[in-house]
């Protein structure tokens, strides 16, 4: 995670994070630790390739942004206690997968949202499929280009949300593949509805 805001130039490259659980108590009541992601990003400015995101209990990729950075961090520097990451660029955010979260696979919601000046932020050959919501949920955000990938077997595919200047390019949409719908078969649950889904840690 990117624990207050300030942290840049990090690389996140080939991980996996499985399995992530509700806080069972908050340490402030400010924290989201109780709607936890496997990766939380609280800076745009870092790069993010080829991670796996697997059946967290909320999300796989959350950018909560804020307009400003927390302390102690933003004490370091002049430049980190006026920053918005908010508006920062994104470095590169590529050839990420997310599945089986019991939320979305990839999402900018709650929080300010993200809206880089600039140049778009793209998130590029994602992978999202057998999420409960969406597979992408783009909210109160702005500038934003999803590029290519697979979203398959997600309650939503893509969801944009109050968030203008967005784009889609070159992706793959998928309802209800006949995998998952064989899989869904042999359990009699023939809906993507909640109460319904599958989860596949493979």
């Amino acid at each position: 995670m990117l624990e207050d805001s300030g942290e840049m130039d990090n690389t996140f490259k080939d991980n996996l994070a499985s399995v992530t659980r509700d806080a069972i108590a908050l340490i402030r009541p400010e924290e989201t630790d109780d709607t936890p992601s496997s990766f939380w990003l609280t800076n745009p400015m870092n790069t993010f390739i080829g991670n796996v995101a697997a059946g967290s209990e909320h999300s796989g990729f959350w950018f909560e942004m804020a307009s400003s950075v927390r302390a102690p961090t933003n004490a370091m520097s002049e430049e980190l206690s006026g920053m918005n990451p908010s508006i920062l660029p994104l470095t590169l955010f590529e050839d990420n997968a997310a599945h089986s979260c019991k939320e979305h696979g990839v999402k900018t919601y709650p929080g300010v949202g993200l809206e880089p000046e600039g140049e778009p932020a793209v998130f590029k050959n994602t992978k999202s499929y057998r999420n409960r919501q969406s597979g992408v949920f783009i909210h109160n955000s702005r500038n934003i280009n999803i590029e290519s990938g697979i979203f398959a077997d997600n309650l939503i595919g893509i969801d944009i949300d109050r968030s203008p200047t967005c784009s889609i390019s070159d992706a793959t949409i998928i309802g209800y593949t006949p995998e998952y719908r064989s899989l869904a078969e042999k359990i009699n649950a023939h809906t993507l509805c909640v109460s319904a889904i599958l989860y596949d840690f493979s």
